[in-house]
Parts: structure tokens; C-alpha cells; sequence
């Protein structure tokens, strides 16, 4: 009986233990994605802004924009993380982005995405 007790409150302090650097997990995405500005892979700094749509033309957005500034793009590829809060309800989503050169030539030249699925 002792021995049983011994075991319960052992298992009682490392449950304690080992949940203490558990944490729940957030709402923020990564998104991996490859970029060409004028025909050519771009590269440098670009302003990514991102929105979220329950249909894939027109309708309004269920979340965003959020813009995420001078992300670094090289030979055309990138990865940013995406925080649009806690809006995927398991219905089809679509997610569209605009991408704009923090430091623009004379141009000013502005690309946007089509809608692409968001799950």
C-alpha cells in the first residue's frame, strides 16, 4: 500500500514537472513562397501584406491585412510567418498577398498573388 502511495505522488510531482515548459500552440503559420519582379527572381527587402478571404473572389476579408515589412527574398524565395489570429474555423479559406520593395526603383513597381487555398 505504502509502495502504491510512493508511486502516485512521484507520478503526481513529475507530471508537475515535466508540464511546467509545455505551452499551447499559437495561431501564427509559416509561409514559404517564391517571388519574380520584373520576370526575374527578385531579391532585397519587400513589405509582405497578407488577407484572408472565405471565398476566392471578391466578399470581404475575415482577417488582415497584415503587413510583415522588409522581408528578405533571395534569387525570388522567401519565408515569413503569418499572424492572422484565431480565424480557421476548418472551412475553406483563400489568402492573398501583396508585395511591394521597401526600397522601390523610380518605378515603384507593386505585385500582388492570385488567391491561393489557405488550410
Amino acid at each position: 500500500m505504502k509502495t502504491t502511495q510512493h508511486i502516485l505522488t512521484l507520478a503526481r510531482l513529475l507530471s508537475v514537472f515535466f508540464t511546467e515548459g509545455l505551452h499551447a500552440q499559437g495561431t501564427a503559420f509559416t509561409y514559404q513562397g517564391r517571388l519574380n519582379d520584373g520576370g526575374s527572381p527578385a531579391n532585397g527587402s519587400y513589405d509582405l501584406t497578407f488577407t484572408l478571404f472565405g471565398v476566392n473572389a471578391g466578399g470581404v476579408a475575415i482577417a488582415g491585412p497584415v503587413t510583415n515589412s522588409a522581408v528578405a527574398l533571395s534569387n525570388g524565395l522567401f519565408t515569413t510567418t503569418v499572424g492572422l489570429g484565431n480565424v480557421f474555423t476548418g472551412a475553406s479559406n483563400w489568402l492573398t498577398g501583396t508585395f511591394k520593395p521597401k526600397h522601390p526603383p523610380k518605378s515603384d513597381k507593386t505585385g500582388s498573388s492570385t488567391p491561393a487555398p489557405a488550410h
